[in-house]
């Protein structure tokens, strides 16, 4: 057994467990929209740890070709997601920010300190 095999055998247990926890956010979670992400993300890290196991057997993650096409799409699935998730923070402190205005408070005024 040669070292590369073990390696991919521990990243594709890493994946796998990553996988199981957006798995389990899927049920946990009371948004809809958070659940399709956290699915999403389940799915696509599982993938990933599927494609280490097949690159433990073949030695090498761009055969064969499908599977270097695999391992894109994952990654591609991957920075979807945290694009999609930097969006929604920014819009989310944008709205933050335009209701603290529209009260009077900005993140500089504190009511508690008088």
């Amino acid at each position: 057994m040669e070292l590369t095999q073990i390696g991919n055998w521990i990243e594709a247990g890493l994946w796998g467990v990553i996988a199981l926890w957006f798995a389990i956010a899927v049920y946990r979670s009371p948004v809809n929209a958070t659940r399709v992400r956290c699915a999403i993300a389940a799915a696509a890290f599982a993938a990933f740890g599927v494609s280490d196991l097949i690159e433990s057997q073949t030695g090498a993650w761009w055969r064969p070709w499908w599977l270097l096409l695999l391992k894109a799409a994952c990654i591609a699935v991957f920075v979807a997601l945290w694009w999609d998730r930097a969006r929604m923070v920014k819009a989310s402190t944008q709205a933050r920010r335009s209701a603290a205005v529209s009260t009077g408070r900005s993140s500089a005024t504190d009511d508690r300190t008088g």
